[in-house]
Formats: C-alpha cells, structure tokens, sequence
C-alpha cells in the first residue's frame, strides 16, 4: 500500500482491500458457488418431491442423494471461504496498522498535538477492528446475501410473478428504514468513536501520573473525571444503540410480512389448484431463502455505518500532512555550523513565539540561550531539527537549508537532549544506545561516565540491563537527566543540543558532567547549543544569548553579561 488513501471512508475500504485482489477473486468464486448451489437446492427439493408424489422411488433417491452431496458441497465452500475472509480481515487490520503506525511517525509533529496519546491509540487500535471485521467478513457475506437475494427472487419471479411481488414488497420499505438509519447513526457512531479515544487518553494519563494523582492526594477528583468521561462514552453509546433499536424491527419484521402474505395467497392458490403443490413448496423454499438474506443485508448495513465511522478517523489521519522539505543533501560527518538568521515563528492561533532571532555557532563553538519561562528557548531548539519550522527567516546546519537537509541525516547531526526527556520502557543499557544501537559496551559505558550515570548505574542490583518502567519510571528526574544526557552523546552528532539538560542535577554532579563534557568534545568536537541557568555551563559558552517574548535582546560573553546586565544577573540567580 505505498499509494495514497483515498480521504473519503468508503474509498479507505476499497483502497485497504486492493493488495489482496486475488483473495477477493477467491472468495468471490466461491461465493458464487456457494449461491449457485443454494439456488440449485430448492429446485432439487422441487424435483424429489415431484418424484415421491409420481411413486419414482428410485429418482427420488437419487435426487436426495444429490441434495445431501450439494449440501456437504455447500458446507465445505462456506468453510473455506469463512478461512479466507478471516485471514483477509486479520490481514487488512495488521497492513493499516502498520500503514498507520508508519504515517504517525511521519507527520508535521504539530498534528500529533491534536489528539492525546490515548486518542493516536485508539485510533491505531480500536477503531480498525470494526474495518477490518467489515471487508474481512462482512463485506463478502453482504456480497453473498445480495446475489442470494437477486437469484432467489428471479427464480420466484419465474415461478409466480404475483407471489414474487407480494414477497418482495416489504423491500423497499426496509430500504426507506435504512436510508434513515444511516443518515442518523455515523454522527452518533462517529462521537462514541471520539468519546472512547478521550477515555482511553484519561487512562494513559492516569498511569503515566499515578505518583503525582498520589502525592497531591487526586484520587477522587481522577475517579469522578472518569466517571464523567465514561458516562459520556455511555450515553454516546445508548444512543447509537436505540438508533439500532429502532432499524433492527424494521429489518426483521418487514420482510416477515411478505412471507405472511405469500403463505395465505399462495396456500390458497394451491388449494384452487391455481399453483401446484411442488411449485408452491419451491416457491416457499426460496422464500425461506429470500427472508434472510434481506435481513442479512440490512443487518450487514448497519453495521457498516460503525465500519464507516471507524474509518472517516483513519482515513483523516492518514490525509494528515508529512512533514515538509526538499531533502536533497546530507549533513556532513563532525561539528557543524548552525545559522539562524532572522527567524520568526508564530503559533497556530497567530501569536508570534519567536520574532527575527539570530543565532551563530561556529562549528565546534558553544553558545548558551537564557531567558524566562515561555521566552522561546525551547522553539529555537527545535527549529534546528525541525520539530518546529519558521515562519520566516533561515534556519541551517553545516551551510545548509534544513528545509533541504535528508531528514534522517539532520536529526542524526542534531542530537537533543532536554529537561525531561522521554526514557522507553526497557533496560538502561537499550535506552542510551536507542540512537545508536550499533555501539560496544564500551562505547556505552564511556556516555555514561561522561554523563556522571555510570556510578549510579552501576550500583543498580543489575546494573546497565535493570529495566524501566514507562518513561523511565523506577528513576529519579536527575537519574532519567543522566541517562538522556548518555543517550544524546552516543550518538556522536555534530551538534548538542543541551536544553535545560542539567537542570535536575546539583551543582557539584553539573559541574563533573560540564567537566566531562570538555574532555570528549576535546577528543570528539562537535557544535553545542545549551540552555541553562547556572554559571558552570554559562562559562563554557563562546557567546550567552539572552531571549525575552522571542526577541534576543542581548549577547555577550557570561562574563560581559553579569558585569552589565541587571537582566542577566538575575536569570541567572548572581544578584
């Protein structure tokens, strides 16, 4: 599936089944045997009765003979195509799981902003299974029920234009129900869709926050946030369900009337002698037939509007916008040069986060960005590997444009590390070599010393292979610092990025890892771009910038900047 989807529902549910073409060839095949045989059915009935009224005993075994071969036959083609349209639903449902996983890593990181974690997974998980239930098994046995319903009622046309019409005239006012249906079931589909996604972002917030709910004693305030987001998701749920309600009776009941009316006309017609017996009971048979597969149909129907819910979320998704760029070079191997010259980044509400910056490191050179909190430190960091793009301006690495950069290569040149950087679940050791999982033990364990983890590490009962919980869980903040701070080293980028990196570290471990810092960029240099407060890495840097409502109002060494800066000194804690 490398080409497009489609952004409509409908057309996703077509565009999901096209790799699988000759499975469908399949399944369709069979179905058609499968209806082939089950019109043949009553006609053989028709004929084995015919038989045992003339007193041809002999033909009237054979023809039940052949009635109990057909239906092994039609038993056996049901199995199989009921294997292949399960294997094709597991299959559809794991190709846009994987189409969708691929695109969510993909996209403009402002669209992953949209939703919370639980809405992503939800969508990534709960709302394919009813796509894939409807092309995997619905989608055929609808197919089925359809061509059924056709044949059947040719036949009965065939046998008794009159019967056929009065069994057929419930048809269209089921069709009428389910135009009505349809028009008001999806929005309230749609919403449960939404209401479950909400709840789903309130449980992974609830475990991902556990400590804090308990140390700020929110037990019952969280309890009664679910409670309400869970009774949204119920009375969403109720509604949809007395939509079905009210279709289901119409669908089951309906088609039950003409059946009715064909017993009383048509029993009457065979006692007149206006019908035969035998025409009467095939008549019947393919009534019985004709009643089921309406039913089927509406019922399939149905349950396609939750299948097209389902998949107006998915297919909105997967419409979201990739990030953007031409990604024509490669940042070249050691310290790189980054340039930000007259950058201006706004909001999506329009409010201007980041107005005319101008930042120069030279390669192999440190420079250092102080400001308040919500100055715009953390947006000019992120311009660099553009998880954030400018509005105006220029933004480079190593002398090149990142809109032209390989996106690959840039983010392997820009290795971020920041206040509360995310830890995965898993070892320690897997969390520091998760940029470059090619790296020695060795190599490993020199980040971590450079880092100030590797004490701390190895005092842990299993040292580099203890396992983490979720975001790092089973480690202090200054812990979960360190280990990031290894992780972003290892990587061997030629541009550091230090956001707040230190922050959760005393001084005198700070001071060890600024230290250390020094000694590998002296054996490995690479560019540093660092935000911080405290003077032991405020000192390292070439040139401290001083950002205020994203506009860089002064610069100067930290030295030159404490001497004259009111402004500065009292960032920075020296006053």
């Amino acid at each position: 599936m490398n080409d497009a989807p489609p952004r409509s529902p409908f057309g996703l549910l077509v565009w999901s089944l096209r790799p699988y073409k000759a499975v469908l060839i399949v399944i369709a095949v069979l179905s058609a045997l499968m209806i082939a045989g089950n019109v043949a059915l009553p006609l053989l009935i028709g004929r084995a009765i015919d038989r045992i009224t003339l007193g041809l005993t002999d033909e009237a075994l054979l023809t039940a003979g052949a009635i109990a071969l057909l239906g092994i036959l039609i038993a056996l083609v049901v199995g199989s195509r009921g294997i292949l349209a399960g294997r094709l639903s597991i299959r559809v449902e794991h190709s846009l799981r994987s189409r969708l996983y691929s695109h969510l890593h993909e996209v403009e990181p402002a669209v992953l902003d949209r939703r919370s974690t639980g809405e992503w997974v939800s969508i990534a998980t709960l709302d394919l299974i009813p796509i894939s239930t409807f092309v995997g098994l619905y989608l055929a046995q609808l197919a089925s029920s359809a061509l059924t319903l056709v044949a059947a009622a040719v036949v009965m046309f065939l046998i008794d234009p009159l019967l056929a019409l009065l069994a057929l005239a419930p048809v269209p006012l089921t069709i009428l129900s389910l135009i009505r249906y349809r028009a008001t079931a999806r929005p309230i589909l749609s919403s449960v869709r939404q209401r479950m996604g909400e709840l789903t972002g309130l449980v992974d917030e609830n475990i991902g926050g556990a400590a804090v709910i308990r140390a700020s004693a929110r037990e019952s305030e969280e309890m009664r946030r679910f409670g309400e987001a869970g009774s949204r998701v119920l009375d969403e749920a109720l509604a949809a369900n007395r939509r079905l309600a009210l279709f289901n009776p119409s669908v089951q009941v309906l088609p039950n009337v003409g059946s009715a009316l064909v017993v009383v006309i048509g029993g009457l017609m065979a006692i007149q002698g206006h019908l035969s017996v035998v025409s009467f009971t095939v008549f019947y048979t393919y009534l019985v037939m004709l009643v089921p597969s309406i039913q089927s149909v509406g019922t399939i129907i149905g349950q396609a509007q939750s299948a097209l819910a389902c998949a107006e979320r998915v297919a909105d998704t997967l419409a979201s916008p990739r990030e953007r760029g031409r990604e024509v070079s490669n940042v070249p191997e050691g310290p790189a040069a980054v340039d930000v010259d007259d950058v201006t980044v706004k909001a999506p509400d329009g409010r201007t986060i980041i107005e005319g910056a101008d930042v120069h490191a030279p390669a192999g050179g440190t420079i250092a960005i102080v400001g308040a909190t919500g100055s715009g430190k953390s947006v000019l960091m992120r311009l660099l590997n553009r998880l954030t793009h400018a509005d105006s301006g220029n933004v480079g690495i190593a002398a090149l444009p990142v809109e032209e950069i390989e996106l690959h290569s840039l983010r392997r040149a820009v290795s971020p590390a920041g206040a509360d950087e995310f830890l995965f679940a898993g070892t320690i050791a897997e969390n520091i070599e998760f940029g470059q999982p090619e790296a020695t033990r060795e190599e490993v364990v020199a980040a971590a010393r450079c880092a100030q983890a590797h004490a701390f590490i190895e005092a842990l009962p299993e040292g580099y292979a203890t396992r983490l919980g979720d975001r790092g869980a089973g480690l202090s903040g200054g812990q979960r610092q360190r280990v990031a701070l290894a992780r972003a080293l290892l990587a061997r980028a030629g541009v550091l990025v230090l956001d707040n990196a230190t922050g959760s570290l005393d001084a005198l471990t700070e001071a060890a890892a600024v230290k250390a810092l020094e000694e590998r960029r002296r054996e490995q240099p690479f560019t540093r771009l660092i935000v911080g407060y405290r003077p032991a890495l405020l000192r390292a840097a070439d040139e401290v910038l001083v950002i205020e409502d994203g506009r860089i109002v002064e610069r100067g060494t930290h030295a030159e900047l404490e001497a004259r800066s009111a402004r500065y000194r009292e960032l920075v804690g020296s006053e």
